[in-house]
């Protein structure tokens, strides 16, 4: 909800910068159609070993990474996965379990934290943190937690807001990362 509260207020403020930045942001996916952190995970599960793969994505909001990742991967490739996603809202967790269902996944309604103590030492193929870890109060014992989850050999893929990009030295206090109380860690590449 604050996402949308945060558009109209940008909107709002500044119309002409919005629309502009908006019909730039409908050009580029129109013409790339990407999606990196996809992009990652499908890479990654085409170069492993032919063995079940554990992918987990805390954060997964209504599971649309996990969707995709699923639809891009061959047929045999899929067949390996089990997609677990974990959520802390009760109605995302539930619409995100009604999206993995088809291929055999779940979802985990729980704080990420929690979510992820739920799996073993080393039992975790990937782990996908997209646009989630800017929300989490205290990063550190998450991402010492997941360490622990991944199997030897794993990943862990990460996208936030860069702190330190273009964008934010030009925008100033009115770059598109600052969301608060929504956003509560500022990264850079350096952090």
């Amino acid at each position: 909800a604050t996402k949308a509260q945060e558009a109209e207020r940008r909107a709002a403020d500044e119309p002409l910068f919005y629309a502009f930045r908006y019909r730039f942001k409908q050009l580029r996916v129109a013409m790339l159609n990407r999606n990196k952190v996809v992009d990652l995970a499908r890479e990654y599960v085409l170069r492993m070993p032919d063995r079940p793969l554990l992918i987990v994505e805390p954060g997964c909001g209504d599971a649309v990474n996990l969707v995709r990742l699923m639809k891009e991967l061959p047929t045999a490739a899929r067949g390996r996965c089990l997609t677990v996603g974990i959520e802390l809202s009760k109605q995302l967790a539930q619409d995100a379990a009604r999206e993995l269902a088809p291929w055999g996944g779940h979802c985990i309604s729980a704080d990420a934290l929690s979510g992820c103590g739920q799996f073993e030492p080393g039992t975790v193929d990937l782990l996908i943190f997209s646009c989630f870890l800017e929300h989490e109060v205290n990063p550190l014992p998450l991402l010492r937690r997941s360490r622990e989850a991944l199997r030897t050999g794993g990943q862990l893929i990460i996208k936030v807001p860069n702190f330190d990009s273009l964008a934010r030295h030009v925008r100033g206090h009115r770059w598109c990362g600052f969301r608060w109380p929504d956003h509560v860690n500022y990264f850079t590449p350096a952090s």
